[in-house]
């Protein structure tokens, strides 16, 4: 899947590079001796002797995530850094290191790019001289994300008001993948439910199920409506579904005569929205594929029973009463393929779980930039641990990284299973878990990931879900709970501060922990971390940590080892190459025993024979000490602030150099103006 390339030729992004004029010098000029010192700290640069000094800063006017992209050296090689007095004809190399999926155009002299500046080069790096002439030199960014996209839906048979194509434009500014059309009942054809969308006619191209995200380029795409016929042969019932003091009218089905190979339920019988499956309706049938029609509300329990030869379900998130038991284990057994769709409006878009979505879109640039990637896999200890923007420079612009955190009480090995089909030969991925048994690849599906994945239902197309159980539950625990909020829509900004690289930003994180201090040595927040052959069990800890003493709150590494294997198998597969990263943690959640060298070396043995795939480091490389701890209302053991960020971000980086046979460039040689990074004088 890592087609594609960068089309769209639109500057969203412009790095000035400008020298302020003192005396006789170039570039941009303004009043002797009254220039602000780079950076806005307040302090003036210091008055030059004479006509042949000039003061060179570098300055950024645009849009993130492009800060710090340009570096300024002297000719002999050494780093020129901002605010420093340069003599008049100094040589200086600008370079750029251009991040994840953007292009760079060239330099210009004069203007910018789009203004008609004259582009000199369009090598990375380009050398200057400081003259009497004033100049201006641009660095030019191309960026492939619209503010907007538009889809045009080819209804294919169905009509829309009438029309036979719908157009919608999508509010992209924020999240760079549109979200589709819910299947809402606005596209309608005679006799037929509506399966998904495709960007190919015939059904041949790539598919996106209602709600979900899609690929889009230049702010347009084509979709087509893909229909499957309504089956015949049921018997019914008046049926009334009263849910949470709701109440939906209409049919049961109460029994099926039919053969199809695609059992396709309608959305109305005889004029009515069919809203229930009666218990034994379907029984041992011969289908391979189930459609479940948008209006369904409720699924008795023992509604299919016996039909082994199930594949592939399609459903709609309008369902709201619905337990495990609603097929039977003959009817699960080979059931392997999910096609979840949006059937009502997001209601968590704009929550602080919501704003994972932008994960998803991430993996989806990665995979059409032509570039290699680094994928981390994580809790929210990536999230609030990785930054991004700063490790894509260290690392010299070669990578694409796409920092997958989410939190640690959601199915690890789902988002695996995903990022599996969209990585290949020369891709890294980086396994990071907490402790937690659903970062340790527990198959109980949580109610908490169907909310995470509420507008990118994309991703289950990808998940084998014969492997996972509790999908039923879980999801109707996500629905009891999503019920009482409001409505929402896609273009919602999430609340949990996340970039449009899905890493974390608050000014609170720009601090030091103000929690914890010394005298509070033994305290920490939620968790206790062992560092032996035990995580923990426990959904909800309480504040005062795991019990060691409950064995109840605890359950061995390897009890799911077999599946991280197969879903790690699926990852090197493609090619890719999969590495163990440790996940950050305040050195005051460990036991005793965990801050023993002796026990920190065990447990990486432990990793490494019990999954079978090379670590990055060892674990007491990400014990932090506790000032570089994010301990807000909603931080734990695993969140870093800033600069524990930045450390914890190189450390990272030094671990792949490792494994690539590089040799690592300094922490700081790229600058300090990462967002989110901080760096410690």
């Amino acid at each position: 899947m890592k087609t594609g390339s960068v089309k769209r030729i639109a500057l969203s992004f412009i790095l000035i590079l400008s020298t302020v004029f003192l005396a006789s010098c170039s570039l941009v000029s303004v009043k002797p001796g009254k220039t602000d010192a780079p950076g806005g700290a307040g302090g003036k640069a210091t008055e030059p002797a004479g006509d042949a000094t000039c003061y060179f800063e570098v300055k950024e006017a645009g849009v993130s995530p492009l800060p710090g992209a340009a570096s300024v050296f002297y000719a002999d090689g050494r780093a020129a850094q901002n605010g420093t007095l340069y003599p008049e004809n100094t040589s200086l190399r600008v370079e750029t290191v251009v991040p994840s999926d953007y292009a760079f155009l060239g330099w210009s002299v004069g203007k910018t790019a789009s203004a008609g500046g004259e582009i000199v080069s369009t090598d990375l790096s380009y050398t200057v001289a400081v003259t009497g002439k004033t100049t201006y030199l641009y660095a030019n960014y191309a960026s492939p994300y619209p503010p907007s996209t538009t889809l045009t839906y080819h209804l294919n048979g169905g009509t829309a008001n009438g029309e036979e194509v719908f157009v919608d434009t999508v509010d992209t500014s924020y999240f760079t993948a549109p979200n589709t059309q819910i299947d809402d009942g606005t596209f309608t054809r005679e006799g037929y439910v509506l399966l998904e969308y495709n960007t190919k006619a015939d059904g041949t191209g790539d598919a996106y199920s209602p709600g979900s995200k899609a690929n889009a380029e230049n702010g347009q795409l084509d979709l087509f409506c893909v229909w499957a016929p309504e089956s015949s042969g049921f018997t019914t019932e008046p049926a009334f579904v009263s849910y949470k003091g709701a109440l939906f009218s209409g049919v049961a089905i109460t029994g099926y005569i039919g053969d199809d190979e695609t059992l396709v339920v309608p959305e109305k019988i005889g004029g009515r929205d069919v809203v229930s499956i009666k218990t034994g309706a379907v029984a041992n049938k011969n289908f391979t594929t189930l459609v479940l029609p948008r209006t369904l509300r409720a699924i008795e329990d023992g509604a299919v029973t016996g039909c082994s030869s199930l594949r592939t379900v399609y459903m709609g998130d309008g369902i709201l009463s619905v337990t495990n038991a609603a097929f039977d284990a003959a009817t699960c057994e080979n059931w392997s393929e999910l096609r979840l769709s949006a059937t009502t409006a997001p209601r968590y878009a704009s929550s602080y779980d919501g704003g994972y979505r932008i994960k998803w879109d991430r993996l989806m640039r990665g995979a059409a930039s032509g570039k290699k990637m680094v994928v981390f896999v994580s809790g929210s200890s990536s999230f609030h641990g990785i930054a991004t923007g700063y490790l894509e420079r260290l690392l010299g612009g070669e990578y694409f990284v796409v920092e997958y955190g989410t939190i640690r009480t959601t199915n690890n090995m789902v988002y695996m299973e995903a990022v599996a089909n969209f990585v290949g030969e020369g891709d890294i991925v980086v396994y990071a878990p907490e402790n937690s048994i659903y970062q340790f690849g527990c198959t109980e599906l949580t109610w908490k990931l169907f909310r995470d994945l509420e507008s990118s239902q994309n991703v289950w197309r990808y998940i084998d879900v014969k492997h996972y159980e509790n999908f039923f539950g879980a999801f109707a625990e996500y629905q009891s709970n999503r019920w009482s909020r409001p409505e929402e829509n896609y273009s919602r900004h999430p609340s949990n501060n996340a970039d449009r690289n899905g890493d974390f930003q608050s000014a609170k994180h720009a601090q030091y922990c103000e929690k914890y201090a010394p005298q509070f040595e033994n305290d920490h927040g939620y968790f206790t971390v062992t560092l032996n052959g035990m995580v923990n069990s426990t959904t909800c800890p309480t504040q005062e940590g795991i019990s060691l003493t409950n064995p109840d709150q605890w359950i061995g590494i390897g009890t799911y080892a077999a599946d991280v294997r197969r879903v790690l198998g699926k990852v090197t597969a493609t090619g890719a190459t999969v590495y163990f990263g440790f996940c950050p943690v305040n050195e005051n959640a460990l036991t005793s025993e965990a801050k023993t060298s002796e026990q920190q070396a065990a447990f990486d043995a432990l990793i490494t024979e019990t999954f079978g795939f090379e670590t990055l480091g060892s674990c007491s490389d990400h014990v932090y000490r506790w000032e570089y701890m994010f301990k807000g209302t909603d931080g734990s053991d695993f969140h870093l602030n800033d600069y524990g960020r930045a450390y914890n971000t190189y450390r990272m980086y030094t671990h792949l150099c490792e494994k690539l046979g590089q040799t690592p460039v300094g922490m700081k040689a790229y600058g300090t103006t990462f967002p989110g990074c901080r760096f410690e004088d």
